[in-house]
């Protein structure tokens, strides 16, 4: 079978974040079972080597938004992409594949290259990373707090729940990047894509990693028969035998790293045998990183590593100055996150805003690790409370510390947790069972239908 693969983003550093991650482990997994994988993404200075490049549509940057005659320019280009449709239409055109799958493809991409995938009656599949499908600042919070605003409401007169889009209340909460102008323009796109029924009507099937997410699209009025549950997956060789010789030849999954003291991946005034908890991904406000940064700063004997790179990294160091036992690394290779991993004593996971799967979650539990998360969206279907780790109150800085000093204090109970992580990893999110999984609902699609 030929897939093009399409994301708005080629690379996972930064911006790429799980998406892309998921985006290139599918590629790698689809093409060791035989299948012809084809990229389609944006043109970028981080992008990885492709021969599909120069299919790829002109780089947009929406990281720091300017008010000019250049922006404004661009600014019909994240409603609907002539350029992206074209190049799209002409790989399709030159490779013929089977069938599309689409990753994030808002904004950069944008819904033009729908049509041109049903143009040639191809099927389309979508996994859904986020919830910019019903959200315009992705991600269900705003101002610290969980936010249905524009996804649900109230009725005033029946006294019942009414769902839908009421995406202006974005724009008069300042939701994106605390701007009225960004809001504005996410607002209006987001009433665009509303009022051309694009996604419901050209796709498919929406492949959800977490049952929580499949309720969401559905409470939005999504078809329910459009929408399945496939969780995302980790690597096999993760847990055979002999794999942390081969990946991490100079550790044993037993031992932490024989670090130079000193060095990023062990802080100055740290042994190379200083237990640490870790947390690894993006420093977002969502996250909930200060959260924990207030927790260990009341657990000075608990060192802990904070792994990753994001908008509220000047704020959290700030926040732990002068707590030696807090530790910043900045963003890491794989392979160093994997080594830092492996040392730790247990990954934290502390958001304050939804999770749509936890895939920081499924790498620890692959190194064995257990978790300490919030009991807020999709993580309890991960993480089960005293089994695969432990469960706390979402925002509950006491509860979280109580709950970080427990498992420190009790290292054997952290190992079993750990092992009991990591055999559900091996049963439920394998690649083996992501693969078949993957496939069945690639050809439960009525072709005839999209004729």
């Amino acid at each position: 079978m030929k897939v093009i693969q399409i994301n708005k983003f080629y690379f996972t550093k930064g911006q790429g974040g799980g998406a892309s991650r998921y985006f290139f482990d599918l590629t790698k997994l689809l093409e060791s079972n035989g299948h012809k994988v084809i990229q389609f993404s944006m043109q970028h200075q981080d992008n990885l080597a492709t021969p599909y490049s120069k299919y790829f549509v002109s780089n947009l940057d929406l990281t720091r938004p300017r008010l000019n005659w250049r922006a404004i320019k661009n600014l019909g280009r994240i409603f609907w992409s002539y350029e992206a449709a074209a190049k799209l239409e002409k790989l399709i055109q030159d490779t013929k594949p089977d069938l599309v799958h689409l990753h994030n493809i808002y904004y950069h991409l944008t819904p033009s290259i729908l049509r041109v995938c049903k143009k040639y009656h191809l099927p389309v599949v979508m996994t859904v990373h986020d919830f910019n499908l019903i959200c315009p600042n992705y991600s269900l919070y705003c101002r610290g707090k969980i936010c249905v605003g524009c996804h649900s409401r109230l009725d005033r007169e029946s006294r019942v729940s009414r769902v839908g889009g009421w995406y202006y209340n974005c724009f008069l909460k300042k939701c994106v990047k605390d701007s009225y102008l960004m809001s504005l323009i996410a607002v209006a796109e987001a009433y665009f894509r509303k009022w051309g029924n694009f996604y419901q009507k050209y796709v498919d099937l929406f492949l959800c990693p977490s049952q929580f997410v499949a309720d969401k699209l559905i409470l939005a009025g999504f078809p329910m028969d459009k929408i399945k549950v496939l969780p995302h997956f980790v690597i096999d060789r993760s847990w055979r035998p002999g794999f942390s010789q081969r990946l991490l030849p100079s550790l044993s999954v037993c031992q932490p790293s024989p670090a130079k003291v000193g060095s990023p991946s062990q802080p100055k005034g740290w042994t190379p045998t200083s237990r640490y908890c870790l947390y690894f991904g993006r420093l977002e406000p969502g996250k909930g990183v200060d959260l924990l940064v207030k927790a260990v700063k009341r657990l000075p004997k608990i060192n802990l590593k904070i792994i990753g790179s994001g908008s509220q990294e000047t704020v959290l160091k700030k926040l732990a100055q002068n707590n030696s036992n807090i530790k910043f690394l900045g963003w890491q290779e794989k392979q160093e996150l994997a080594r830092q991993i492996v040392s730790a004593e247990f990954v934290i996971m502390p958001s304050r805003a939804y999770e749509t799967f936890g895939l920081a979650v499924l790498e620890a539990f692959s190194f064995a690790k257990p978790v300490i998360a919030s009991n807020l969206g999709a993580l309890p279907e991960l993480v089960r409370h005293k089994q695969s780790g432990l469960l706390f109150d979402v925002g509950d800085i006491e509860d979280l510390s109580d709950k970080i000093k427990y498992l420190w204090d009790n290292p054997d109970l952290a190992i079993v947790m750990g092992q009991a992580g990591q055999k559900l990893a091996r049963e439920k999110y394998s690649a083996v069972e992501h693969y078949k999984q993957l496939l069945k609902f690639y050809l439960s699609i009525d072709f005839m239908s999209i004729m």
